[in-house]
């Protein structure tokens, strides 16, 4: 007998297990097939199924492994869509953070123009005072300065 096509993995998950559990001993079967190929006294009949047993465990092994594998790939698809979303959430998180901190730019700005520009227009104000309280206590040096006569 030659085995050219097997997909056990079309089968479904609860009759691949059950497959498994009658084909090998398991927590809650007690290996029905197993325990026939390796009896002893029926050695002689079954050592010509043995082969066929082998190949129809493994088959059962590599359909729950394949149905394994497409769990976890479609389980990793959805995580991997979750994290794109938390990872644009968290994007738009630190973009409204950023604009957020404008107003820290804002403050700092008028802080700077306060200590700087701000005193430098006291400064000449100050001394544009200081004239004109010079200019205006003595209306002619006031008119002499400003017309220059």
């Amino acid at each position: 007998m030659i085995l050219k096509k097997a997909a056990p993995e079309n089968l479904d998950k609860d009759v691949l297990k059950e497959m498994g559990m009658r084909l090998n001993q398991g927590p809650d079967s007690s290996g029905e097939i197993y325990k026939r190929v390796s009896d002893q006294h029926q050695l002689n009949v079954m050592v010509y199924w043995f082969p066929m047993f082998k190949t129809l465990f493994k088959l059962v092994q590599i359909g729950l492994t394949i149905k394994k594998r497409a769990n976890l790939l479609r389980k990793k698809a959805a995580n991997d869509e979750k994290r794109r979303t938390i990872a644009m959430d968290v994007a738009t998180e630190d973009t409204i953070a950023k604009d957020l901190g404008f107003c820290e730019t804002i403050s700092a700005e008028a802080e700077r123009m306060r200590n700087g520009e701000l005193s430098i227009i006291a400064r000449k104000k100050a001394q544009i005072e200081s004239k004109y309280n010079a200019l205006n206590t003595d209306d002619d040096v006031f008119f002499q300065e400003y017309f220059r006569m």
